[in-house]
């Protein structure tokens, strides 16, 4: 008795009806791919900022620790410290962004300035001006804007409290050097700015590592 062949299973004899595969199809796929590894890059480049970032900072904690004698007198006056996380990179990405790419702290030019234009009502009440005011900026927002005490006269290992003025939170510094510095910072502050909201593995507080930007220091003239 003679046998029918069986139907053979391959797509390339049975394609599907409702679709034909396009040359258009295949640039869409690879486009597509292409994007992803792309993607990735970027990603992986992100984070090598951020780990630099931290490693140049944590280098300076390291010479920090090993100094012997006085140490340098602290000046804040209108310095600009650009900071890397990999707190930051591991739970708030959003790619190499402005949004994500942008963080900063700024320590304004001190009361004196902000209140020289300010009518006498305005102004604090003699001894309660506060010593050091400032902001922190990430997400393409403004994520704190601060107020603390007198700042310690030279720097080194001591953390330094301020106290943000829309919250009942803190932010810790430790002002390591003039170019240099720790910052820790609630995770609440951290996402008041952020698109996304708070994931559950977020820390309680995000370590940041702070180095002076350059240009703004440039421009002041600063050493």
């Amino acid at each position: 008795m003679r046998r029918e062949p069986s139907p053979s299973h391959s797509p390339s004899l049975h394609e599907d009806s409702d679709h034909t595969v396009t040359p258009e199809d295949s640039d869409e796929d690879l486009s597509n791919l292409s994007s992803e590894f792309e993607d990735i890059e970027l990603k992986e480049d992100s984070q090598k900022c951020e780990e630099k970032m931290e490693k140049d900072v944590k280098e300076v904690l390291h010479k920090v620790r090993r100094q012997r004698g006085a140490r340098k007198k602290l000046f804040l006056r209108g310095r600009v410290f650009l900071l890397g996380s990999l707190d930051h990179f591991q739970h708030a990405y959003l790619g190499i962004t402005p949004a994500f790419m942008s963080k900063y702290v700024e320590f304004y030019d001190y009361p004196e300035v902000m209140y020289e234009d300010a009518p006498e009502s305005y102004r604090p009440p003699p001894g309660e001006e506060p010593e050091i005011v400032g902001h922190v900026h990430m997400h393409e927002e403004l994520a704190s804007q601060f107020r603390g005490p007198a700042p310690p006269a030279r720097c080194g290992l001591g953390e330094f409290t301020v106290e943000d003025l829309d919250s009942e939170h803190d932010l810790v510094f430790q002002f390591l050097d003039n170019h240099h510095l720790i910052m820790k910072m609630p995770r609440e502050l951290v996402f008041a700015s952020h698109p996304r909201e708070m994931p559950a593995s977020a820390p309680k507080t995000f370590v940041f590592y702070g180095v002076e930007d350059e240009w703004v220091a440039g421009r002041r003239g600063s050493g």
